[in-house]
């Protein structure tokens, strides 16, 4: 329930604010202050409402002002007057003065502290009145206010002028009543900012825990240099917490961070990535990039990180990239579809192998891009070269550049001291295969159409060129056409890569290639695991039914779980829909549709959460998966259904040795 705190200067009474609150839902403590109290005093008062936990601190008058500048935590909310307020007011003084809404039109002052809605046409036909709507704050001086209002014929105010207005024989009203309206209003608003500040609160403490959880230190200044924020790993990597160093500048900080270099982030609106910084006898890699707020640069966001942990990351990556060996497997035989859809695909596969043009391969995720690329790669001239294959969204911004182009020994700390061939260069003669494209960084875009254009690379740190020969395919599950008009693609580098396009249907636009593909899983996984299984016609009618959202990789890994918890050899349609339902979370009909077998807005599960039976069971299957494939892991990924990255990551959760 929403806390509220109101402030009050002048008598008030209990039982009708309580009632006014417990209408509207709200909590209210009510504290009575002088409008002359001193600022210690209020300051502490403040202090004291905020620490009892209050959402909102309720104020009239001057006294939002004044608090306002010292409350930190609660929201302070002046006290709003409606339209039906002025209604109230003029209508509370027509009862009692009727007489004074005949004749001329009279002129009337409501003073407030901030501007009335207020309709002149109405309050002219219904009272026979000229309402005029002041603010004390308006005036220099309270003589020249006071003598302002001696102008009218009414002065409607809150109750502490109404001794000036008499003093002066101004014809004034107060009517207390109307009080409650307002009370009512702003305990409505009260609720409405209350919600909003915890539901952004919420937020807030969401973003920060991610923040604090990164492996990566970060640092917010403003425009003048000065920190303002940061995560929890500051400490780990400056043996500083942030309530230390809020508010120093970012030079005096780290010292070692090169001069100039902030400046250009703010007023220029540079990035730069991969810079190098001592700090207490350690390296760190250092990204920056400006903060804009509406536009306009507002600061800047340091990102730091080990260069000896990078290193670690980067002989990872290197170690999986050269298990996958530079040789394509598949062939068009491989890919299995007798759909038209299908048919069609390969058909226009066969053609594109025969010419060196770039190809772009289009589709879902789980379709089979990569078995296209190979079986492209075997089909064609080059099928005696090298087929090396690159996930770009698997290698960060800052190595992937590395791994593609090589570099000279020396050129960057950590660099092999005789240097290293780039991937593109490995593909000498053959054919490089670029997954999710899309995630290239920018300036990795801009080398690979440099490539494209004069086909010759250059290593990182060196001024030479290499000559090329090589074919680039390249892949997205994405409208890269779309991402053009988004603006997070090269234009010309789209038209590059886009001579040749293909789209590889989703599984849900073949269904003829479900049961195939069904039967083929089936006698796969039932001969590694000693067993028969087949599926009942019902059955291939509810696997024909479902959207398979994750297609074939999702097909796949359903068709490995028939056959382990299999128990008769035929499989009906009833077992086949709850396994469903048990794996994905959904509840299928009886009759089975392509229109109604998911829930409406249902996510699919994604590839690292497939079910494998609980924790330990996992493992034992990873195992297992490895052990079969002697610790070749792309084989073991494909047994287990899963992404050589994933695989990858679910080894390292379960410490599973590197000697695979």
């Amino acid at each position: 329930m929403t806390k509220i705190v109101y402030i009050v200067t002048t008598p008030y009474i209990e039982e009708e604010i309580q009632e006014v609150a417990e209408k509207a839902g709200v909590t209210v403590a009510v504290k009575q202050v002088s409008r002359e109290i001193p600022e210690e005093e209020l300051r502490a008062l403040v202090a004291e409402w905020e620490e009892m936990g209050t959402d909102i601190l309720l104020c009239r008058g001057g006294m939002e002002g004044r608090i306002k500048k010292i409350a930190s935590r609660a929201y302070v909310l002046g006290m709003r007057f409606s339209f039906d307020t002025v209604l109230l007011n003029l209508n509370g003084y027509k009862r009692q003065n009727p007489e004074f809404f005949t004749g001329r039109i009279k002129r009337v002052l409501m003073v407030s502290r901030r501007r009335l809605p207020l309709n002149p046409e109405l309050l002219r036909d219904l009272f026979h009145v000229e309402v005029v709507n002041v603010s004390v704050e308006e005036f220099d001086t309270q003589e020249d206010f006071l003598k302002f209002g001696e102008g009218f014929d009414l002065v409607i105010s809150g109750q502490n002028w109404i001794p000036y207005w008499k003093e002066r024989g101004v014809r004034c009203f107060y009517q207390r009543f109307t009080e409650k309206q307002s009370l009512e209003e702003s305990f409505i608003q009260a609720i409405i900012l209350a919600d909003s500040r915890r539901q952004l609160q919420e937020k807030n403490e969401e973003i920060q825990n991610l923040l604090d959880n990164s492996f990566h230190a970060v640092i917010v200044v403003n425009q003048e240099g000065l920190i303002a924020r940061g995560n929890g790993q500051l400490r780990k990597y400056f043996k500083h917490d942030l309530p230390g160093i809020v508010g120093k500048n970012i030079y005096t900080f780290l010292p070692g961070l090169k001069k100039g270099m902030l400046e250009e982030i703010i007023r220029m609106g540079k990035e730069f990535y991969g810079e190098l910084m001592e700090f207490d006898d350690r390296v760190l890699v250092m990204n920056g990039f400006p903060i804009r707020q509406k536009g306009e640069i507002a600061g800047a966001a340091l990102n730091f990180e080990e260069l000896h942990k990078i290193e670690q990351v980067e002989q990872k990556i290197k170690t999986e990239l050269y298990n996958k060996g530079l040789v394509a497997r598949y062939r068009f035989q491989d890919i299995v579809g007798q759909s038209d859809q299908m048919l069609a695909v390969k058909e226009y596969a066969r053609g594109f192998a025969s010419h060196n043009s770039n190809i772009l391969l289009y589709g879902e995720s789980g379709t089979g891009k990569e078995l296209f690329a190979q079986s492209i790669h075997n089909s064609s001239l080059r099928k005696n070269g090298p087929f090396v294959a690159v996930n770009c969204g698997a290698l960060p911004s800052n190595l992937l550049e590395s791994e593609l182009f090589g570099y000279v020994g020396g050129a960057f700390t950590g660099a092999f001291k005789g240097g290293k061939k780039g991937l593109l260069e490995l593909a000498h003669k053959g054919t490089i295969f670029l997954d999710e494209i899309l995630e290239m960084e920018a300036m990795g875009q801009v080398r690979l159409l440099r490539v494209l254009e004069e086909r010759v690379i250059s290593r990182i740190g060196d001024d030479k060129v290499i000559p090329v020969d090589i074919r680039i395919i390249t892949a997205s599950n994405k409208n890269l056409k779309k991402m053009v008009e988004e603006g997070k693609f090269r234009e010309d580098l789209y038209y590059r890569l886009n001579v040749l396009m293909l789209k590889i249907p989703p599984l849900r636009e073949r269904r003829g290639d479900i049961t195939l593909l069904s039967d083929r899983f089936l006698q796969q996984f039932g001969e590694a695991s000693k067993k028969q299984v087949e599926l009942s016609p019902q059955a291939r009618k509810v696997m024909e039914g479902y959207l398979w959202k994750g297609n074939v990789r999702q097909l796949r890994n359903f068709c490995e779980r028939l056959v382990i918890i299999a128990d008769t050899r035929v499989l009906e349609g009833d077992f086949v829909r709850r396994q469903l339902e048990d794996s994905y979370f959904e509840a299928l009909g009886q009759e089975q549709g392509p229109e109604r077998n998911q829930y409406a807005g249902e996510e699919p599960v994604r590839e690292e959460m497939q079910y494998f039976g609980g924790p330990d069971r996992e493992r034992r299957r990873i195992l297992e998966a490895l052990n079969r494939s002697r610790g070749r892991r792309q084989e073991a990924a494909e047994y287990l259904g899963i992404s050589k990255t994933s695989l990858w990551r679910k080894m390292k959760k379960y410490g599973i040795a590197e000697k695979y």
